[in-house]
């Protein structure tokens, strides 16, 4: 009965060398060439996809002799298999049928498969239908090595798809090993497909080694033992081979990367955005309810902060009762331009359980003139809208915001905080655990257009007028640990004032209209030229008002809780979040975003 190897097959390649009754090598035959493989797929999956791209890139990095790919050993990821080895530079071997430019003379080529002359070798590639037991297969190969070693081939490498030598496949790749050994020009076998990289033991003076599929995950994270996701370069030298894998992405052609491809990777994986453009709600309700129902139609913006332009793959990840439709879109953002893409979002309601946003992953490719480079992928909070209904009502407990001072804060929108008016009035109840230092309580623009800060204990109001930054100081150790204080600064045009629980503590001339920007507004930091955070703040806030009017001309009596009015920008009570807002009072629905561990706790001064 016929056997077939099909269900446990695996490439095999094997690496010929001259024989000694073979006639005399060309005199342009180099003296060792170097053979690079690609392992097989499947290659349906994205990460497959991009590891595959990937090694494409590495083998013409390595600048080897010649190449061998290992094809998909099904139907999944053929495309992305053909399209891939298209942008391969090194001259490879495809197998019969591949629709794959040939980049090297053809010598012989029959439905079993195809040799191809290169860098003084020959290069064999096996069709998927010449399994180990086929006669004719066997028979065509017999007759295409007497044919290399009657020209003087310097060697043959051989490309064997799904075949296996050891276990229950041992008895029927025996003919092929015994045709092998009798041809008396082999030194190396390699085959593909295994779940990790060896070599096994030599027969009849013939080396044995096993390759790693490329578009399999390996079993387990072990490099040193041969479990590794890589290419695989052989290098043969007379009679010995030395075979050497390559961790993915680990060979680079410096070639390829110029300033704007490498500062181009940087600028996307530091500054990538993707923002809300709108939302349109579903079903006559609210894009987002109070009870975590979601239904909406969300338009998102992708920034591309690079010189080139960029493909991106959006995914949003449907877990924990979210689904999104269509589950994955591509879009190219153009260079440091914008591009849109839609989702339908939905979820339904989970009154009393926390809300959190879903994740979206983007994964990016830099278009350089070299073709594409993968870049890791991106994860984002997919921005929705916080519920409409969010701050009408007060909480039912009392609460304050808790600020660990390592990048805990809350920002709002520069746009949503903007100071239109002819004072302004930032203030708040604070504790602070730490005063060494800088801390900033609240701080609003780029350019601290106003900031209320700690400083070694002392608490310093600045605003940014014309004449640069007015600063009022209290006396150092006016601000406690672990004590409650009402802190606020208040500009009128003609002065800066610092008021501390209701009492005036220090103030300095600062003369004329304030230097306004569309900086966020941030509770609990400052922004540095860079855009990071800086001079966080350690302890606790509640009740942060900012107003667009001095409302503090001579000393007053603070009040427990501040209440909206016309001339409040922002209020935040800071007594509960809601997924990651923390509720705006003010009526202007300028609800902050919640950076780090920032989070209002239960707690009453």
């Amino acid at each position: 009965m016929k056997r077939t190897l099909r269900a446990a097959a695996l490439p095999i390649l094997a690496c010929l060398l001259p024989a000694q009754d073979a006639a005399p090598a060309p005199r342009t035959a180099p003296a060792a060439v170097r053979v690079a493989v690609i392992g097989g797929g499947p290659f349906a999956t994205p990460d497959a996809a991009m590891r595959l791209q990937q090694a494409v890139v590495d083998v013409d990095a390595l600048d080897a002799d010649f190449a061998i790919a290992l094809p998909p050993c099904d139907d999944g990821g053929s495309g992305a298999w053909h399209a891939a080895l298209a942008r391969l530079r090194t001259p490879w071997a495809p197998p019969p049928g591949a629709k794959a430019p040939l980049r090297a003379e053809v010598v012989a080529e029959s439905p079993h498969g195809r040799a191809m002359a290169g860098a003084g070798h020959w290069f064999v590639a096996l069709a998927d239908t010449a399994i180990a037991d086929d006669p004719a297969a066997l028979a065509w190969l017999q007759a295409t090595l007497t044919l290399a070693k009657g020209r003087g081939v310097a060697g043959v490498v051989l490309a064997f798809p799904r075949v296996r030598w050891a276990g229950a496949d041992a008895a029927a790749f025996a003919p092929w090993h015994a045709a092998i050994a009798a041809s008396g020009v082999v030194r190396a076998v390699l085959a593909g497909g295994a779940a990790g990289a060896r070599r096994d033991e030599a027969r009849d003076g013939v080396a044995y080694y096993a390759l790693p599929s490329l578009g399999d995950t390996p079993p387990l994270d072990a490099p040193a033992a041969g479990f590794g996701v890589g290419t695989s370069l052989f290098t043969v030298r007379g009679a010995q081979v030395r075979a050497t894998t390559v961790a993915l992405g680990a060979a680079r052609d410096l070639d390829r990367v110029s300033p704007a491809v490498s500062e181009g990777a940087l600028a996307v994986a530091a500054g990538l955005a993707v923002e809300l453009d709108r939302a349109l709600a579903a079903g006559g309700g609210d894009a987002v309810g109070l009870d975590g129902r979601v239904d909406a139609t969300v338009v998102l913006r992708f920034r591309n902060p690079a010189g080139l332009p960029i493909d991106v793959e959006a995914t949003p990840i449907a877990d924990g009762g979210w689904t999104f439709a269509p589950d994955h879109e591509h879009l190219v953002v153009p260079p440091q331009g914008v591009a849109t893409t839609r989702f339908t979002v939905r979820k339904a309601a989970s009154p009393g359980e926390p809300f959190a946003l879903p994740l979206l992953r983007a994964r990016a490719d830099l278009r350089t003139p070299a073709g594409p480079l993968g870049l890791p992928p991106i994860d984002f909070f997919l921005p929705l809208p916080p519920p409409a209904a969010l701050g009408r009502e007060r909480a039912a407990a009392a609460g304050a915001l808790a600020l660990d001072g390592e990048g805990a804060a809350l920002r709002a929108s520069g746009a949503q905080t903007a100071l239109d008016g002819p004072g302004l009035t930032l203030e708040a109840w604070a504790r602070p655990d730490d005063v060494s230092g800088r801390r900033t309580i609240a701080s609003k623009g780029r350019g601290r257009e106003v900031a209320l800060a700690v400083d070694d204990g002392a608490v310093v109001g600045e605003v940014a007028v014309r004449d640069g930054i007015a600063r009022a100081r209290t006396a150092t150790g006016s601000l406690a640990r672990g004590r409650w204080t009402h802190v606020a600064v208040v500009h009128d045009g003609a002065t800066l004032r610092v008021y501390l629980d209701g009492r005036l503590a220090a103030a300095t001339p600062a003369i004329g209209a304030r230097s306004a920007d569309d900086g966020p507004f941030l509770v609990g930091a400052a922004l540095a030229a860079d855009g990071a955070l800086r001079d966080g703040f350690a302890g606790l806030l509640d009740d942060v008002r900012l107003c667009r009017v001095a409302r503090y001309a001579a000393d007053f009596a603070p009040a427990a809780n501040h209440e909206p009015d016309a001339d409040t920008v922002l209020l935040l009570p800071c007594d509960a979040d809601f997924g990651p807002w923390t509720t705006d009072r003010s009526g202007h629905g300028a609800h902050p975003r919640r950076l780090g561990t920032a989070h209002c706790t239960r707690t009453s001064r």
